[in-house]
């Protein structure tokens, strides 16, 4: 998404800029926006928020990787990613034992290839396993049910039960 509000408090929302190196807050609902300077050189394409979490984490992507800030924004960290991947869509998984279960989707340079891959984290993004070869443009899991998966893929909506390990498509 290009606009998020903190499951915490409504007052938070955030935006994605076409400005380099910027994102916009309002901590008032949207009344009033604070620019903020992100000190990372790129420029995000998409916010995401964690749900369920005792504090609100964001997550944003960039085009040379994922970035998390703990602090509402004012620093962020770039995640460790295998290969060169750039990424299109994250989602969130369940929360157990303290470390959140985040899902990546995007592309694998290879080469002059462009390799399809979704990639799993259980340690809040510090490492990552591949668990398809799917093509996924759009990725999200199903809130009371962590194992179900909706994506949208070239061939329409596509829908996993174990995971994202195998996809069926639904529409």
């Amino acid at each position: 998404p290009k606009i998020v509000i903190d499951p915490k408090d409504s007052n938070l929302i955030y935006t994605v800029s076409s400005e380099w190196d910027t994102i916009y807050k309002s901590t008032n609902g949207g009344n009033n926006w604070n620019k903020i300077t992100l000190n990372i050189n790129t420029t995000l394409s998409n916010l995401f928020i964690t749900p369920g979490t005792s504090t609100s984490i964001l997550y944003g992507i960039g085009w040379d990787g994922i970035y998390q800030s703990n602090d509402q924004g004012q620093n962020w960290t770039k995640l460790p990613l295998p290969g060169d991947m750039q990424i299109s869509t994250i989602a969130f998984g369940s929360n157990t034992s303290g470390s959140l279960t985040l899902y990546a989707s995007g592309y694998e340079k290879f080469y002059q290839e462009t390799i399809a891959k979704t990639l799993k984290s259980t340690d809040d993004g510090n490492s990552w396993t591949k668990i398809n070869d799917v093509d996924i443009n759009s990725l999200i899991t199903h809130p009371q049910s962590p194992f179900l998966f909706y994506g949208v893929s070239k061939d329409g909506v596509i829908k996993s039960s174990d995971e994202g390990k195998n996809w069926a498509c639904v529409h």
